[in-house]
Formats: C-alpha cells, sequence, structure tokens
C-alpha cells in the first residue's frame, strides 16, 4: 500500500485537560475549514499495539516474519485507516488527529509516517489536575470527598507524567504549544503553528469557526462553558487558590521532571511537604 500522504498528516498530542481540542479547532479552522475530528482513539490504538508488538518481540515473532515485516503491516493499516478518514471529507486538505495518548507513542508515529507532523500540548500539571477535580464534580453533580479527592490528584498527577515521558526520544521536531500561552494569544499562535507546519492560513474569520458537536468531543461533565467560544485566559494559574499546600506538592513532586522541561516554576507553599516527602522516601515510609 502507499504510505505516502499528498496533504499533511498532522498528529496533536498532550495530557488530558491540556487543550488538544482547542489547538485542533483553531488549527483546522484557520487552514481553510479542514474537518474537525473527534479524538482518534482507533488510530492511536493500533500506534499503541505497534509499540507493544516492539517490546514483546519474543511473542510478536510468531506472527511476523520479521520485524520489517510488522512495521510494513502496521504503516499499511494506519495508512488505510488515515486515507478513510482524509476521503471521507468534502474537501481534503490533510488530516489533524488528535488524541491526548498520541504523546505517549510519539516516537511510534514517527517510525510508522515519516512525514507526519506532530504537536505536543502543554499544560501546568497543577492547573491540568484543577480542571479534573471540576469535571468529576461536574460528573458527580456533589463536591468530592476526601479520598477521591486525593485518589484523583494522585492518578492525573501520575498520567500526566507519562504522558510526556517519551518526548525526548522521538527523533523529529515536535512542535510545542503551551495552553497559558495559546488562550492568551490564540492567532498569533495558530498562525505561528500554522507556517511552521507549511500550512497556508485561508480563513481569518475567527467568529465563523466551527466546533464539533458538543456531543461528539467528551462526555457532558467534561464539555467546560469555555468551549465553543473565545479563548479565555482566567482558567490559567487557577490552583494557587484552588489545590492546597500539600496537593501541590504532590503534584510538582510527581510531575517535575515535565515542569522543568516546559518551564513551569515550583510553587514556595509546596516546599515543605516535598522535603517531608523526601524524608519520607529516605526513610522508607
Amino acid at each position: 500500500m502507499n504510505t505516502s500522504y499528498e496533504n499533511p498528516v498532522i498528529f496533536i498530542g498532550g495530557s488530558q485537560r491540556s487543550g488538544t481540542t482547542l489547538i485542533q479547532t483553531w488549527l483546522c479552522n484557520a487552514t481553510d475549514r479542514l474537518p474537525v475530528l473527534p479524538e482518534a482513539h482507533i488510530i492511536c490504538d493500533q500506534i499503541t499495539s505497534f509499540r507493544n508488538a516492539q517490546k514483546l518481540w519474543n511473542k510478536s515473532r510468531y506472527y511476523f516474519a520479521s520485524k520489517e515485516a510488522m512495521t510494513g503491516y502496521y504503516r499499511d493499516l494506519i495508512a488505510d485507516l488515515i486515507m478513510r478518514t482524509a476521503g471521507s471529507a468534502d474537501r481534503p486538505r490533510g488530516v489533524v488527529l488528535k488524541d491526548p495518548h498520541f504523546s505517549r507513542v510519539m516516537p511510534e508515529i514517527r517510525t510508522l509516517i515519516e512525514t507526519a507532523k506532530i504537536i505536543c500540548c502543554v499544560r501546568d500539571p497543577r492547573d491540568v489536575v484543577c480542571s479534573k477535580l471540576e469535571a468529576k464534580e461536574r460528573e458527580k453533580h456533589r463536591r468530592l470527598r476526601v479520598y477521591e479527592r486525593y485518589s484523583i490528584i494522585r492518578e492525573t498527577a501520575e498520567s500526566y507524567r507519562k504522558a510526556y515521558e517519551r518526548i525526548d526520544a522521538v527523533p523529529c521536531d515536535i512542535h510545542i504549544v503551551h495552553y497559558e500561552q495559546f488562550v492568551q494569544q490564540p492567532w498569533n499562535v495558530t498562525v505561528e503553528l500554522a507556517h511552521a507546519l507549511d500550512m497556508p492560513v485561508l480563513n481569518t474569520d475567527v467568529e465563523s469557526f466551527a466546533w464539533l458537536d458538543a456531543a461528539d468531543r467528551h462526555q457532558s461533565a467534561w464539555v467546560t462553558e469555555l468551549e465553543g467560544s473565545a479563548p479565555s485566559s482566567r482558567e490559567v494559574g487557577k490552583f494557587a487558590e484552588r489545590l492546597r499546600g500539600n496537593e501541590l506538592a504532590r503534584i510538582e513532586w510527581t510531575c517535575r521532571s515535565a515542569m522543568r522541561t516546559f518551564g513551569y516554576a515550583e510553587t514556595e507553599r509546596a516546599r515543605k511537604w516535598k522535603r517531608a516527602m523526601r524524608l519520607a522516601r529516605r526513610w522508607g515510609i
């Protein structure tokens, strides 16, 4: 099968609640109304399958004559899925695929589609946690109990860490987009990003930008009032008022590597808690 693409294929990944939907929507609309697609979990799952098959070659070898044959199989599979998607659009000029979990398989994306372009959305992990807590409260229609809150904070921070731990393993340029910068200057960032991706900016009428139907974007509890409207920076830095010192310490400790990589400063309020965590770790508590 021909795995080359006349039009750009762009993968957008990040952590959950990092702004992938927002950036995909603006990029698709600005580049002459490309179709805004829901999360490409089907494609992401196949790329993840390829990653796992590589790691477990001692078992995968029973199904493929060689590693090259296995890679070719997955290349054709992904190519077919993408071409089906691009071909279903009325005016296919490219395809922008979005799924938070793409960040975990970026090296494999490059292996399977050498010409693919990759965008990585990043956001302050403390604000990501706040957003997750709020979504869970909307889902449950009540305030979270202490143990529920702690569990969500721990799980979200760990998920954030995993989302970005393989970024340095990607043998290609990744276009990093900070959520905080985007919501403050959405049009400037969109234009810069489109140019970096060699995509023409053909639609400058921001008021006409179309969003995917809310029901196809997320579960209802995950759709915020900021979606479908102009980007707003009011959610930036909300962790300062909504998270306690020990909660900040847990997030900053778990996500410390990604925070250093993407330039998010630690808070003074969490320092004493992190010292206690280091001591507990040393003493095996």
